[in-house]
């Protein structure tokens, strides 16, 4: 944070209840820590030391539990329902000092009824915001910062919580962070200096080379897509449960080859456990009615499915770490463990790492590097591995409108000529690239197909 940032939030925001400082492409930890101590000690407006807090995220959680072991694929696993902080447990604790009104209230406006019983480890996206927003507005702050606090959130809470906030919080200040805007009329927003970057970015951004994309289709066409006229997936009523609460309910779905899916659903729908089933992640499938590429759910080894797909999701970024080099975390995600697979020409490989501004990192540790780029290093990951399906499920969390636009226009130009079925996952438009063509609809475990 720059001074003049903290001069133009000082200046112009901080006498409004609700602002939301939109633009810069990431925080650290020492320019949080800034904002707090500016706000903390800013007797000139407030004329006392303020109670600061900062909302908790769920990858700050991942870590502090990494410990414990790799817990991506135990997140569906029903056996570990017993196990873990639940929402429960964590907001009672917080609420030793609130009365059984005040604690109704609290989980009534953010909805956790439904998740009350929930481990941490799996909460959604959406669902981990509304319980740490609630779980932080007990501790009955001064001011509240949510850093990056309603990414992830589909539209209808986007919209929701400010309101939350300024009917029912008003004598809490609080700080949200975005890459854009948030339009609502309780939201004063300021543009800090990385949105003119972020800006020029955009108009910067070039669709990438015809000779990339010649190269990237004839790689993957390579594929024969044997049994085109097989389903990809089918489902006949799936049901999938976590303790009490039914996630997928007689969910009856088909997936032909060449297909480009958008799948949209409230937070919590079922939309993530959707696709942890396709990718043999979900231990519940064994006992559903699911084939993939004609396959009951066990009828082939788990490593024949997983060589035919590629996948990237916003969990599965929150909970891999690695200390190799950038080359190495690609190369590894390339490969599928006991078999052969098609690898992509090492001039093909560093073309894309160029187009995605990663050559300058590729012998640096994967670790070092920020958020943004983590996240670009396994994109890139999931887009060269050689598969007949691509399954991105919330990809752009953390991205600004350039890097955005970057990964769609090279998506769409690469997708026009391939037969590679895709299941693209977000609720936002801005993420959306042009050439999805079907939409599943998953609400209250239900899912249907609708025509836009």
């Amino acid at each position: 944070m720059t001074k003049n940032d903290w001069n133009q939030i000082r200046l112009s925001g901080l006498h409004d209840q609700i602002l939301c400082l939109w633009g810069k492409k990431s925080w650290t930890k020492d320019q949080i820590g800034e904002l707090h101590k500016n706000l903390e000690q800013n007797k000139t407006i407030f004329q006392k030391t303020l109670k600061v807090v900062v909302v908790p995220t769920r990858s700050e959680y991942i870590r502090r539990h990494s410990y414990e072991g790799f817990f991506f694929q135990q997140r569906f696993q029903s056996v570990y329902s017993s196990q873990g902080e639940t929402v429960e447990g964590m907001i009672q604790k917080q609420a030793e000092q609130c009365s059984p009104e005040e604690l109704r209230k609290h989980t009534e406006l953010f909805h956790l009824q439904n998740i009350w019983s929930k481990p941490l480890l799996q909460l959604s996206s959406g669902e981990w915001q509304r319980f740490s927003l609630c779980l932080t507005l007990l501790q009955k702050p001064d001011i509240l910062i949510a850093i990056y606090g309603l990414d992830g959130l589909d539209t209808y809470w986007q919209h929701r919580i400010p309101q939350i906030l300024s009917e029912h919080y008003p004598q809490i200040r609080i700080i949200f962070t975005s890459d854009q805007p948030l339009p609502h009329p309780a939201v004063k927003n300021i543009a800090l200096e990385d949105r003119e970057d972020s800006m020029k970015g955009i108009v910067l951004s070039e669709k990438p080379s015809d000779a990339l994309i010649k190269a990237f289709r004839k790689y993957h066409n390579q594929l024969q897509y044997k049994n085109a006229e097989q389903p990809i997936i089918e489902m006949t009523d799936v049901n999938i449960r976590y303790g009490k609460n039914q996630i997928l309910d007689h969910v009856n779905w088909i997936v032909h080859p060449g297909e480009k899916w958008n799948i949209q659903g409230h937070n919590g729908a079922g939309k993530s456990t959707l696709l942890s089933l396709v990718n043999a992640d979900n231990p519940q499938g064994y006992s559903q009615s699911i084939q993939i590429f004609g396959v009951p759910f066990g009828g082939r080894s788990i490593w024949e499915r997983k060589a035919r797909i590629a996948y990237f999701s916003s969990d599965y970024f929150q909970y891999f770490n690695s200390g190799n080099s950038v080359e190495k975390v690609i190369r590894e995600h390339l490969q599928t463990p006991y078999l052969n697979t098609p690898q992509p020409a090492e001039q093909l490989l560093q073309a894309l790492a160029r187009y995605f501004d990663l050559a300058e990192y590729w012998h640096k540790p994967y670790a070092l590097l920020d958020k943004t780029m983590r996240r670009q290093v396994l994109l890139l990951a999931a887009y060269a591995k050689s598969s007949e399906l691509l399954m991105l499920d919330e990809p752009y969390h953390d991205f600004d409108h350039s890097r955005i636009l970057k990964n769609n226009l090279f998506l769409e130009a690469a997708q026009q000529a391939m037969n590679q079925t895709v299941l693209f996952v977000t609720h936002r438009m801005d993420h959306m690239p042009s050439f999805l063509n079907r939409f599943l609809e998953i609400d209250q475990g239900k899912a249907k197909e609708i025509f836009l």
